[in-house]
């Protein structure tokens, strides 16, 4: 993108000065971005050397940039929160703000569902706040209640994992390119017995979607591909299988370190000498409870 606005003469002639902003967790050589380094591009962005920024993610970041009369997402839609973040960027006066989405992206659908849910908070805010009203000593009681449940359920999850150690012939899967943590092996099951997917649903999370039409593979629909948060490199599709949606792990993105502390990369499961069970019905079940909380579901 940046190199196609660098190119072209027109541009030139508006007085366009593009530069691109990414974040610190790709590697040089894939044109990551140090503090410093993007610290000096908002920099000279805010003082008029550059007039168009070229970012990832990082523009839904927590990082202060200043106010933009136009602001374009280009085939990306996360969720909620990052959506109105990339949207209170056009703070400038008589702003805009677009996204252009290829017609098999699946991007326009998830825009719109977006819209959907940002309603849907406001409404909620609205109601919690007539409640507060209505009763304000009963409902902070009640709230302090819920938050105190939620904080202790939080607290067990959080020590669960901290005291948790690798068991034997277990092994960590992580990035290849940026080194975050992806999966641990005791995670990953097959389907249909030939595609090996992860059924920790907190792996959806370090990814981000990208929806395309489905594709048939046996009982199988190819549905979308996933791509690493951290340096937003591809991962593996996105499969449904039984109405539900999973995670498949393309293995030669990701190095696995077992419990002796050795790091390996391979290309095929069977390399791995890993044993991936096949799924089992009472796993798939608890799969669905979970993925339907998190609303993480297959909309056809």
């Amino acid at each position: 993108m940046l190199r196609w606005l660098r190119r072209r003469p027109w541009l030139h002639r508006l007085n366009v000065k593009p530069e691109k902003m990414v974040g610190a967790c790709a590697s040089a050589d894939k044109g990551g971005m140090t503090d410093t380094q993007q610290k000096d591009v908002l920099d000279n962005f805010r003082e008029g050397r550059y007039n168009v920024l070229v970012a990832t993610s990082i523009a839904e970041e927590g990082l202060h940039f200043p106010s933009c009369n136009l602001v374009t997402l280009v085939n990306h839609v996360t969720n909620e929160i990052a959506y109105m973040q990339a949207r209170g960027r056009a703070r400038a006066e008589n702003s805009e703000f677009f996204i252009v989405a290829g017609e098999n992206k699946g991007v326009q659908q998830k825009a719109k569902d977006l819209d959907i849910g940002e309603m849907m908070m406001h409404e909620a805010v609205r109601q919690v706040q007539a409640l507060s009203k209505q009763n304000h000593v009963q409902f902070l009681e009640q709230l302090y209640q819920i938050q105190e449940k939620e904080k202790k359920e939080r607290d067990a999850e959080l020590t669960l994992r901290q005291n948790r150690h690798l068991e034997q012939g277990e092994v960590e899967f992580h990035c290849v390119l940026c080194n975050e943590f992806a999966f641990r092996s005791s995670d990953v099951r097959r389907i249909d017995n030939t595609h090996y997917v992860v059924i920790d649903l907190d792996y959806c999370l370090r990814h981000t979607e990208e929806m395309h039409h489905p594709q048939l593979l046996g009982r199988i629909q190819n549905v979308g591909r996933l791509y690493c948060n951290g340096c937003e490199e591809y991962r593996g599709p996105i499969l449904v299988y039984r109405k539900l949606k999973f995670p498949c792990v393309k293995l030669e993105g990701f190095r696995y370190t077992n419990a002796s502390g050795e790091k390996n990369v391979a290309k095929k499961w069977v390399k791995t000498k890993l044993v991936v069970k096949e799924m089992t019905d009472n796993e798939l079940d608890q799969y669905r409870k979970k993925a339907v909380e998190i609303g993480y579901v297959f909309k056809s």
